[in-house]
């Protein structure tokens, strides 16, 4: 059976079944638990250390895009032997794209703070306030109330510091993910000049050959017309007859030796 308000009210005035309680937090069959003062994620200045961060009055909580986040509560459960409960995300983290870890039920005699691991799914960073709902706890009555000897003693009994649970760097896979395509994409703009530079190379060379097959009949016939603009014309000289032979591009011309050309004469009358 469920507890409804009436009995969350009678059992925290009574039976001190959450420590730090408040009265308008309490719903019709669940408590809206609150952001607490300790949360840790991974920064990659911590190195290899745990760094545990703290709140204060006021103070908010921005949990960076695609990661983890573990969470404390302000209030403390002390669970009776006839109670089990179980824990589930306020409805304002989930539109913000946040997700809760799946966890274990409450076991009957446990006493401390809740710790709950929440993901990040958005691009966005999510902010959370000191003191504001992160959670609803419903309880839930046995069928029939433990023994003493079966109450939990586990090693979490008492949890009051986040330094006890988080005692390793925890990294989610998807910001591991978004790093090394971070790092990838640093690497490829670094060497993306050069590759621009070889390929306009390339399609300079490419060009050029390009013209130079296209552009003429053959190579050989380059220089034949190399050839042919740099021959010279051809002449022999008649001794006996005192005639210049001259071959132009086929055409022969023949020039008399013994002509002169008569010079006018500058004293002359015009």
């Amino acid at each position: 059976m469920v507890l409804c308000r009436n009995d969350i009210a009678y059992r925290c005035e009574n039976e001190n079944l959450i420590e730090g309680y408040r009265p308008e937090n309490i719903q019709t069959c669940s408590y809206d638990l609150r952001m607490g003062e300790q949360y840790y994620f991974y920064r990659k200045k911590d190195g290899d250390t745990v760094h545990i961060s703290t709140l204060g009055k006021g103070d908010i909580l921005k949990i960076p895009p695609n990661s983890i986040c573990y969470v404390m509560t302000e209030e403390i459960v002390n669970m009776p032997l006839d109670l089990t409960a179980s824990i589930s995300l306020s409805f304002g983290l989930i539109k913000s794209g946040v997700m809760l870890a799946a966890q274990p039920p409450y076991d009957p005699g446990y006493r401390g703070k809740t710790v709950a691991l929440l993901h990040n799914l958005s691009n966005q960073p999510v902010k959370i306030e000191r003191g504001e709902h992160i959670l609803n706890i419903v309880f839930t009555e046995l069928s029939k109330p433990l023994e003493s000897e079966q109450l939990y003693t586990g090693k979490y009994q008492g949890l009051n510091n986040l330094g006890d649970y988080c005692k390793e760097v925890k990294v989610g896979a998807v910001f591991e993910l978004k790093q090394e395509l971070e790092k990838r994409k640093e690497r490829f703009n670094s060497f993306l000049p050069n590759v621009l530079t070889f390929i306009t190379v390339v399609i300079a060379v490419l060009t050029v050959l390009f013209a130079l097959l296209i552009g003429m009949p053959s190579i050989g016939g380059l220089f034949d017309d190399m050839e042919k603009e740099s021959s010279s014309p051809e002449f022999f000289v008649d001794t006996q007859k005192d005639i210049l032979t001259i071959c132009i591009d086929g055409q022969y011309y023949e020039l008399n030796l013994n002509e002169q050309v008569s010079q006018p004469d500058e004293n002359s009358e015009k």
